[in-house]
């Protein structure tokens, strides 16, 4: 009964173990942050707060790599290219309130707003309100102008 003791608490040591000769690959990092498959931490999300979400169809780059994770009243999903320099995320959030400010229209007219990071000017948001829901989409890694017309491209894909 002791060994058996000695081995279960070994092995539950090792489980939390964040120490490793070797560097973590992506994967494993997004894992230690608790983030999971996409469609796990949407069904997540969709039972707590009996809504439906809709990822964009049409993504900003070919993804190579995508994680989410549900955390407190967020959903965050993770998308990431053939780089990882090439980083898409979508938030995901209840939200009854219009935007407040807006700065742009989509195709189907529904006004958004689009920002970007005034300091470093490498990352840039897109905030739309649709279905009791907000969403963020942020992007990085292209010029600006680009940035901007693939998070709208990808707006205009959420069904």
């Amino acid at each position: 009964m002791i060994i058996s003791i000695l081995f279960n608490t070994l092995g539950h040591a090792e489980e939390h173990n964040f120490e490793s000769d070797s560097p973590l690959s992506l994967e494993e990092t997004y894992k230690k942050m608790n983030y999971e498959a996409v469609d796990i931490a949407i069904k997540k999300y969709e039972e707590k707060f009996n809504l439906s979400v809709s990822i964009p169809k049409d993504m900003p780059f070919n993804n190579e790599m995508s994680f989410g994770k549900l955390e407190d009243d967020k959903l965050s999903l993770v998308f990431i290219g053939d780089t990882r320099k090439k980083v898409f995320k979508v938030f995901v959030e209840p939200d009854k309130k219009p935007l407040e400010k807006t700065n742009f229209k989509i195709e189907n007219g529904e006004k958004i707003l689009i920002r970007t990071n005034e300091k470093a000017q490498k990352l840039t948001w897109l905030y739309l309100q649709r279905n009791n829901q907000k969403y963020t989409l942020s992007i990085n890694f292209f010029s600006e102008n680009s940035r901007m017309q693939r998070l709208i491209d990808a707006a205009n894909s959420i069904q």
